[in-house]
């Protein structure tokens, strides 16, 4: 994870953007956050419905597994940023979060 203009980013296969000036509805999560990291989850989050029960399993435990699940993880790179970062890279990840329960459900 980096920061790149006063934001938190990173890029990878499991990542997704939030920034803090955006707060996205769940029916709203296409919309960029700001952080690449989390705003390449929302491909992620859209394939959610068509999966079958396998691939829901896996996506369920890639995405919210304890131990190595993407938004797990950004969780626990929350504490490395900048105190101003923390706030709004969490409550993306928390947004995110939720989307993903709910889609889940």
């Amino acid at each position: 994870m980096s920061l790149s203009g006063g934001h938190a980013s990173g890029t990878g296969q499991n990542g997704l953007t939030f920034t803090s000036r955006d707060h996205p509805r769940q029916s709203d999560m296409k919309t960029e956050t700001g952080y690449p990291q989390l705003d390449d989850l929302a491909p992620r989050l859209a394939r959610i419905p068509s999966l079958d029960t396998e691939a829901l399993e896996a996506e369920h435990t890639a995405i919210l597994g304890r131990k190595a699940g993407v938004l797990t993880n950004a969780s626990k790179q929350i504490p490395t940023l900048p105190p101003e970062e923390r706030r709004g890279f969490g409550a993306a990840v928390n947004r995110l979060k939720v989307a993903f329960e709910e889609a889940f459900s």
